[in-house]
């Protein structure tokens, strides 16, 4: 991460971490809390921050619950209701940037509390632009 962001190349990450991988359906679309390296990261390399949201992944592969094999480095191997992924489409919201380069200097990044603030305003972007698209889709196939 320091490496790519050093040379000034774009990185995506997926802030909740393999806690969401196994989420039931019934919690599709509810964030867990986000992990903060993202955001201690972005302070530390001065780089601003887009919050994105991916709708229509959560309904691509149902797990009916998990087995206890450690594989492929995940700690559970997840059971699917399907042999083979849904034919969902992906709707990606984009938000505008974050400018946490602009408010805090790199040394901040030490500052457990400013990267906590920073993570939970980007989570907080993330559900706004999910309850966005989940209201403006027009349905799990389209």
């Amino acid at each position: 991460v320091h490496e790519i962001l050093t040379r000034g190349e774009l990185l995506l990450v997926f802030p909740e971490g393999l806690p969401a991988i196994g989420k039931p359906f019934s919690q599709r679309y509810q964030l867990h809390p986000f992990r903060e390296g993202h955001a201690e990261m972005a302070i530390r390399h001065s780089v601003p921050i887009v919050p994105v949201a991916v709708v229509g992944a959560e309904e691509q592969i149902v797990t009916l619950g998990r087995l206890p094999i450690r594989a492929f480095g995940l700690p559970y191997l997840p059971v699917p209701l399907t042999p083979v992924p849904l034919p969902v489409r992906y709707h990606l919201w984009y938000g505008a940037p974050l400018h946490v380069e602009r408010e805090h200097p790199p040394e901040a990044a030490d500052d457990a509390a400013v990267v906590q603030a920073v993570a939970a305003r980007v989570q907080a972007e993330v559900a706004r632009l999910l309850e966005r698209g989940l209201a403006e889709r027009r349905g799990v196939f389209r």
